[in-house]
């Protein structure tokens, strides 16, 4: 039965014959293997489909269009008239359900569609066409590139891929011209497994030694910093949903009473982590709005256990968190003396913004008030 994929941060690498499917962890490059792909094949060239959250490929082995399940069976998809029988080891699919397909060193790519909706489902057709069906001169002619896997960018829609020199180049994907960026950071090698995160940051699997290169761009520039490191391997390709988070941070909250009476005084604990094991975060702030019923107790914010900068409400000021590290956030809230708070029991959930990804939430924690003389709470 097949299983779809979740869109979520972590990516996804088929490397080694046969092939073997591995989620990675994008932020710490810790690799889990899935298992080995079902039938025994060699797969290659994937992308992952935000239409239905699989993820597509071609077999090598068969020459046909593969759907990949999250349980690591293959279902096979059958043969693409027109399409060329080759061993097509670069592949994406865009945020329309069409997958590119390329072989590394030709000149021309193929568009193939993924929609069973549509008249045109596992046929080739033409991007510069309105991707109609692709009835001649069967292809996209592009120059020759030295690339092991591409990907889109759901930013500007464009594909962008890695040269085997360690050049980025950006993939107009309707006419199939070519802008080689001017890149500092990445040396040499076969880049089989490439990713975005839905910012349009790029991510790069270097197959010699493993590791995870985050790529910013601009409209002429590509600029690489070592960002984790995985598993090695030289026969391999990626896919990852594009639109998914990519969470750098961890925001884990507490408070010291789940049940209080009026007049009590709250203290809430904040904890944020940088999970990552190369790349520091910068500007971190932590906002978190006093509960509704509740007072901020003035002075009462410290981090990690001197006085913050800022307070709850307006942003309390973390600065830059080193790989791996962690800082304590308190405050404290005093409960009106005289009214039940409203929503009760009390929410309360705190938000992290940095520079490097987008604000993240801590999980919520509740604080049910009730009538001591009664023993009676109010919901």
């Amino acid at each position: 039965m097949a299983v779809p994929f979740g869109c979520t941060q972590f990516a996804y690498q088929v490397a080694f014959l046969p092939a073997d499917l591995y989620q990675i962890d994008l932020v710490t490059g810790s690799p889990t293997l899935i298992g080995t792909i079902t039938p025994n094949s060699s797969y290659n060239a994937i992308g992952f489909n935000v239409l239905d959250n699989y993820i597509y490929g071609y077999d090598i082995t068969n020459n046909t269009i593969i759907r990949l399940s999250a349980d690591a069976t293959a279902d096979n998809l059958g043969t693409v008239p027109n399409l060329p029988a080759q061993a097509y080891n670069v592949g994406d699919v865009d945020l329309n359900g069409y997958l590119y397909l390329f072989r590394q060193n030709t000149n021309r790519f193929y568009v193939i569609d993924l929609d069973p909706n549509r008249s045109t489902y596992l046929q080739l057709v033409d991007p510069a066409n309105n991707f109609q069906l692709q009835t001649s001169n069967f292809g996209v002619a592009i120059t020759t590139q030295n690339i092991a896997d591409w990907a889109f960018n759901p930013v500007d829609g464009q594909l962008y891929a890695v040269t085997a020199a360690g050049q980025v180049i950006r993939i107009n994907p309707i006419t199939g011209a070519v802008t080689s960026l001017i890149t500092a950071g990445l040396p040499a090698a076969n880049y089989g497994a490439v990713f975005f995160d839905i910012q349009g940051n790029f991510y790069a699997i270097n197959n010699t030694n493993g590791n995870i290169y985050k790529i910013t761009t601009t409209a002429t520039t590509a600029t690489a910093t070592l960002f984790s490191t995985t598993v090695i391997s030289t026969s391999n390709d990626g896919a990852r949903c594009a639109l998914a988070q990519l969470d750098l941070m961890s925001v884990v909250k507490s408070v010291d009473l789940t049940e209080a009476v009026l007049g009590n005084i709250l203290t809430y604990t904040i904890v944020v982590t940088n999970n990552s094991t190369t790349t520091s975060t910068t500007n971190v702030v932590l906002t978190d709005p006093i509960p509704n019923g509740t007072t901020y107790v003035p002075g009462s914010a410290t981090v990690n256990g001197f006085p913050a900068v800022g307070t709850p409400a307006t942003g309390i000021t973390i600065g830059a968190l080193a790989p791996g590290a962690s800082t304590t956030v308190q405050f404290q809230v005093d409960i009106s003396d005289t009214t039940l708070p409203y929503p009760n029991p009390i929410p309360n959930t705190a938000t992290v913004t940095y520079n490097e990804g987008l604000p993240i939430q801590s999980n919520t924690v509740y604080t049910r008030v009730i009538f001591p003389e009664r023993g009676i709470s109010f919901i």
